[in-house]
């Protein structure tokens, strides 16, 4: 986690049968830091 002003985009690509895994991992993180009011996640269609 960033402990200052600074902030960092992190992007990757994922293997297909780990997709959905790695996703709800991310969101779970997300919403036990109680950051879903600071960062969005955008999923390519």
């Amino acid at each position: 986690m960033d402990q200052d002003e600074q902030y960092h985009i992190n992007t990757f690509e994922t293997q297909p049968d780990k997709r959905n895994e790695v996703q709800q991992y991310i969101e779970a993180f997300i919403s036990e830091q109680n950051l879903s009011q600071t960062i969005s996640i955008d999923y390519p269609a």
